[in-house]
């Protein structure tokens, strides 16, 4: 009787691996098929091809979900078909996808693995891209509470999600706590030899935080160190786009950056329109390759409206501005990103009027959640404040939602 037994249960781990090889063999080839989908759609989504990337990601989706239902793979797919309807402007619909493969992961891979934090930090991108900061407040605590618990306080990663938390507070006028968390993380980030130009961007959000909490004289004393930090030879190294490409630098001999004239007539229009301010100087979006080379000063202006659209949506404007070492540097800067324009979606898929005047790039975009008489009036408004024309005198590209550019 027991050495039937014996036998049954050796035929039945033979069969089990047999079962698996076959499964393997097959999982494998449509692994094959998952990849190929993917990273076409990948390949369309960091070249603007939004709709093409839709495409493909839900191709790779309906063959994730036929052969492996919530693995990494599925929800891979999930999470970059929700981003590309965020840039196509259905941000309520992609944001649910994103969340759905985050829950994925975190069942796959564990809730606190790398994977799982990378998406869930990713969320939080878009509910403040979407002017919903006051959603990315809990995923932000959430997000610090694990990265905590498993890399410990100091940890590089962890000061810069408590700076993340600390910014999306201020921006909900949670003025004390944010004030804390940027003194919390202070000392870690001068240990660590945090690169000057991170240095200065959290001291510029200190600076102001402390204004508002009634402290004039330290915020001055850190906005002067922000402005120090600057002009330092250590910036240039941090801003130039790749270790191999040498094309976009900071030129650190360009003296204090001034707002350029009309810029308040601009923000004042706007802020009394109903939008909220805020701006950043060298902020990422300044290190785009496009913009290309002796780049003096980047700043970039957020207006998110405080009036939502139907689906919940705070609407909001982005200006950047970018002074060159020279005119004809502005205008080498114009070409290459001219020459960057898909006839069919444009730069990005969204709203974007870009104009040179001398050694000055004013780049002005918005989000698909912009109507397209609110992009005109936004659009006018900056026209009128920086005295821009329409005649054919400038450097100038004008792009629809959606569309192309002219």
């Amino acid at each position: 009787m027991w050495e039937c037994q014996k036998q049954t249960g050796r035929v039945s781990i033979l069969h089990l691996a047999l079962i698996l090889l076959t499964w393997s063999s097959i999982s494998f080839g449509e692994i094959g098929d998952w990849r190929k989908f993917y990273d076409a759609g990948l390949s369309a989504y960091k070249a603007n091809y939004y709709d093409k990337a839709e495409t493909q990601f839900k191709k790779s989706l309906d063959v994730a979900e036929d052969e492996f239902s919530r693995s990494k793979y599925h929800s891979q797919s999930l999470y970059q078909l929700g981003l590309t309807l965020h840039k196509l402007g259905k941000t309520n619909k992609g944001i649910r996808f994103m969340e759905k493969a985050h829950k994925y992961m975190s069942k796959a891979e564990g809730k606190d693995s790398d994977q799982a934090l990378e998406q869930l930090e990713g969320i939080a991108d878009v509910r403040l891209e979407s002017g919903r900061p006051q959603y990315a407040e809990s995923i932000f605590r959430i997000l610090l509470k694990l990265r905590t618990k498993k890399l410990g306080a100091h940890n590089k990663v962890v000061v810069a999600t408590r700076i993340r938390l600390a910014k999306t507070l201020a921006m909900l006028d949670k003025n004390e706590e944010a004030v804390e968390l940027i003194e919390t993380s202070l000392k870690d980030i001068k240990r660590d030899g945090t690169n000057d130009k991170y240095l200065a961007g959290v001291y510029e959000v200190y600076s102001k935080l402390l204004k508002k909490i009634g402290e004039p004289k330290k915020a001055k004393k850190f906005k002067d160190k922000a402005m120090e930090l600057r002009s330092t030879a250590k910036a240039q190294s941090v801003l130039d786009a790749s270790k191999d490409d040498n094309t976009f630098k900071l030129v650190t001999t360009a003296g204090e950056y001034k707002e350029p004239p009309g810029f308040l007539k601009f923000k004042s229009t706007m802020i009394n329109k109903s939008y909220n301010f805020s701006e950043e100087y060298m902020h990422s979006l300044c290190k785009n390759k496009k913009l290309f080379t002796l780049v003096h000063h980047c700043i970039v202006y957020w207006f998110k409206s405080s009036l939502r659209t139907h689906d919940g949506v705070h609407p909001m404007a982005i200006l950047k501005v970018i002074e060159y070492a020279t005119p004809d540097s502005a205008q080498e800067a114009y070409k290459n990103i001219k020459s960057s324009v898909n006839p069919n979606t444009g730069l990005n898929y969204e709203w974007n009027y870009l104009v040179v005047n001398g050694s000055h790039m004013y780049w002005l975009s918005a989000m698909c959640a912009f109507s397209k008489a609110k992009w005109n009036q936004v659009l006018t408004d900056f026209k009128t404040s920086f005295t821009v024309t329409d005649d054919g005198n400038l450097s100038k590209l004008n792009c629809k939602c959606g569309g192309g550019c002219k």
